[in-house]
C-alpha cells in the first residue's frame, strides 16, 4: 500500500483485507467511469455494479482464477459467464475484454501504435515502473512461483548472463543511492 502511495494513488484499497466495493462506493457515492480488473472472476459483477451510466470495466486477467484449487472456482467462472446483456443495456454500462497477444496475432499495427504510444511516456519520463525483483534466467521457475503466489510488486526481471544476481527493489533502490551518493 506504501508503494502505490509514492506512485501517487490517492485512495489505496487493499482488495484482500477489506470490501473494495463498500469502499469505493463510499468515496464515489455517484459510481464511476472505468474499472481495469486484472482479477476477473465474481469481481467483474462487482465491478459492474460500481460504474455510473456510461461506465465500463476494462478486463485483462483473470488473476482470481490462478493458483487456487478446481473445484473452488466454479462460483467464480460461472459468475463471469452469466453477465446479462440487459442489464448492461439498462444501465449503458459496458465490459471490454483486453487480450493483447490475441491483438497482435490479428491487429499487429494497433498492437505497434500502441507499444510506440507506452514507450514514448516511458522516454518523456511520463511513466515509470518498479522492479520487484530482478533473478537469473536459471530461475524462471522461481520467478513464475513468485508471480502465482502474488509475492511480487511490481515487474520481475529475468537477467540471462554473467550478471544474473538476486536482488529486490530494495537493494537495487540502495544500490541507486549509494551510487549518487
Amino acid at each position: 500500500m506504501e508503494l502505490i502511495g509514492e506512485k501517487g494513488v490517492t485512495h489505496p484499497i487493499n482488495y484482500r483485507t477489506e470490501d473494495y466495493a463498500a469502499r469505493v462506493q463510499e468515496m464515489f457515492p455517484e459510481g464511476i467511469d472505468v474499472i481495469l480488473n486484472s482479477l476477473g472472476g465474481d469481481t467483474i459483477k462487482k465491478d459492474l455494479a460500481l460504474l455510473r451510466p456510461g461506465g465500463r470495466v476494462v478486463a485483462f486477467g483473470a488473476a482470481q482464477l490462478s493458483g487456487a484449487p478446481w473445484y473452488s472456482l466454479i462460483g467464480k467462472v460461472i459468475s463471469m459467464l452469466t453477465v446479462n446483456a440487459i442489464d448492461l443495456l439498462m444501465t449503458s454500462s459496458a465490459i471490454c475484454g483486453v487480450n493483447m497477444k490475441r491483438i497482435g496475432d490479428s491487429r499487429p499495427d494497433l498492437l505497434k501504435h500502441d507499444l510506440e504510444s507506452v514507450m514514448a511516456l516511458f522516454n518523456k519520463g511520463d511513466l515509470t515502473t518498479h522492479v520487484s525483483l530482478s533473478l537469473p534466467w536459471e530461475e524462471v521457475g522461481e520467478a513464475q512461483r513468485k508471480m502465482e503466489q502474488r509475492e511480487t510488486t511490481g515487474k520481475v526481471v529475468l537477467v540471462i548472463g554473467e550478471a544474473a544476481h538476486k536482488e529486490t527493489a530494495s537493494e537495487a533502490e540502495e544500490g541507486a543511492a549509494e551510487e549518487a551518493g
